[in-house]
């Protein structure tokens, strides 16, 4: 038996009310994935780098046209060589507006659902934009958590769109500067639906880099991801909602859609 590295995504999309409908989706060839396992892919992930669909790669539309009957867009902050190209502080201060502006209008030209998952896992230091490097020391004003819960925010308040009187007051409200890109066509969900998705443990494990201070707030997410893995460190009394004196960012989050991405990470092939 030779093992193959295989990421799963599995969203569960909870309508108040109903019945947990699952999503069940891949991150790689879902034709090859369903000859092995039998598991018809809905949703297919690809991970874009910074630019990646605007100055560089596919176009958007050629990309979603290849994700399956529901694209789900990861983002990074990652340049086309491989490096940091984008900082939280600098998107948050309108650096990044052209790129998400583009991507604002192709998802209103694609016109069907699409879930968009930005800067995930950003409480591993292995993220660009992590506050924190692997020995736990600050990346400094640009990476912090304050900058990336703003960058995240103006993230998702542009790919929804709406009037730049609507999206610029909002900004205001949250000290970042205004978007200077007139109206937006409007993305509404559940067309459209915005992850924000930490891993299940920090790395490092400080309090200052746990996945609640990431968090930007509901108003800024439309589904709650969590990258479980096969983990020791996940604490997972700690992170079960309403456990009686902790603090768990999942009990902050309760209520929002969950969606469980990067569940297993290997299959066996013969």
């Amino acid at each position: 038996m030779r093992r193959l590295p295989v990421v799963v995504v599995l969203a569960l999309v909870l309508a108040p009310g109903a019945a947990a409908r699952p999503l069940l989706g891949v991150l790689g060839n879902p034709v090859r994935f369903q000859q092995q396992t039998g598991q018809r892919s809905a949703v297919v992930e690809k991970i874009v780098g910074w630019n990646q669909g605007l100055t560089w790669g596919s176009p958007f539309g050629q990309l979603f046209a290849t994700m399956g009957d529901v694209p789900l867009l990861g983002m990074t902050m990652d340049g086309k060589g491989g490096g940091e190209a984008m900082t939280p502080g600098r998107l948050a201060a309108g650096g990044g507006d052209a790129y998400l502006v583009a991507l604002n209008q192709a998802i209103a030209t694609w016109g069907r659902r699409i879930y968009v998952r930005p800067w995930f896992e950003a409480d591993g230091f292995w993220s660009s934009y992590c506050a924190f490097t692997r020995s736990g020391r600050s990346k400094g004003s640009a990476r912090s958590t304050a900058s990336f819960r703003k960058a995240f925010a103006r993230t998702y308040l542009i790919l929804h769109g709406g009037s730049a009187a609507s999206i610029n007051g909002a900004l205001a409200r949250l000290g970042m500067p205004s978007l200077r890109a007139g109206d937006l066509p409007v993305n509404p969900a559940p067309r459209l639906k915005v992850i924000w998705n930490p891993q299940a443990y920090a790395v490092p494990e400080l309090a200052a880099n746990q996945p609640q201070q990431y968090y930007p707030g509901g108003a800024y997410v439309d589904v709650v991801g969590n990258d479980l893995y096969g983990e020791p460190r996940i604490k997972w009394r700690a992170t079960r909602a309403g456990s009686p004196g902790r603090s768990s960012t999942w009990a902050r989050v309760r209520g929002a859609a969950l969606r469980i991405a990067r569940s297993l990470r290997r299959s066996a092939e013969p």
